[in-house]
């Protein structure tokens, strides 16, 4: 499960996508770096002289009431660092080093399923400058959604431990029991981020259907069986542990956004399958 396929690791693998994307992803987003300014979402920043209080941030109080207590602290930190437009910068950059980790832990996702590095690469960088994450990028404060992404996409990355074969021989074994409790972690402190961005957790899933061969039909039932189960759990755990989470109350208008984000996946793959996943 550490190894992809090419001779690479799978953390030498992370690590050089990383950094492509965090270059390309810079270049993107640098003018929104280098030039002082706030966008709308970021004004009532400068309305509180104490930006130690978090009450006073609209951003801290619009996560905690969402029960996005994650975001909510995160926002007051970065608070606390703003008091001038040029100071937001640092969380722009912030935002452009988070999506580069997305991409990079998607790369490696999408490697597993037997993509050569490049087309791997080239799908997950093309996910993270679209509109709907270069939106992020411009308001400041919505720089703690972004590890919303990353922590899906790790969640994955533990249920990916849980092999086919230990799914066959003990799925109710110590390893199973133990790396599915990592990844419903994860999952819960992606949710706790940003609950749209926890459904990136189902990226790598998808793929699964889109590029693996029919004869693998079997080892890839089991393994949409298993992250079914993990994100389902999660679901029901996030609605009972956070009753205000309304986790698919407005999905609905969300999965318009999701939607559009993935639609830019046709330039490199224009099938209708690779526009709806």
């Amino acid at each position: 499960d550490d190894a992809v396929s090419g001779g690479w690791s799978a953390v030498k693998l992370f690590v050089g996508a990383f950094l492509f994307a965090a270059g390309g992803l810079y270049i993107v987003f640098a003018y929104s770096i280098l030039l002082p300014f706030a966008s709308g979402d970021d004004l009532p920043l400068f309305r509180s002289f104490d930006h130690s209080i978090c009450a006073d941030n609209p951003r801290f109080v619009f996560f905690e009431n969402s029960s996005q207590g994650l975001a909510a602290w995160a926002s007051c930190l970065l608070a606390q660092r703003v008091y001038q437009t040029i100071d937001l910068s640092f969380a722009r950059l912030l935002t452009t080093i988070f999506l580069a980790a997305g991409a990079a832990g998607l790369t490696v996702a999408l490697h597993r399923l037997k993509l050569s590095r490049s087309v791997a690469f080239a799908l997950a960088v093309a996910v993270f400058p679209l509109p709907g994450f270069l939106a992020q990028c411009l308001t400041s404060l919505d720089t703690p959604l972004s590890l919303g992404f990353v922590f899906a996409l790790a969640a994955h990355g533990f249920a990916r431990k849980v092999s086919v074969a230990d799914l066959r021989a003990r799925p109710l074994g110590l390893k199973p029991i133990f790396w599915g409790i990592l990844s419903l972690a994860a999952l819960g402190v992606s949710a706790s981020f940003y609950p749209v961005g926890t459904m990136f957790f189902l990226v790598p899933t998808a793929a699964m259907l889109l590029f693996r061969n029919l004869d693998e039909w079997p080892d890839t039932r089991l393994e949409l069986l298993r992250d079914g189960v993990l994100f389902l759990a999660t679901v029901i755990a996030v609605l009972l542990l956070l009753p205000r989470l309304h986790f698919f109350a407005f999905p609905l208008a969300d999965a318009g956004k999701l939607g559009v984000k993935a639609l830019n996946l046709w330039n490199i793959y224009p099938t209708k399958f690779i526009a709806t996943f």
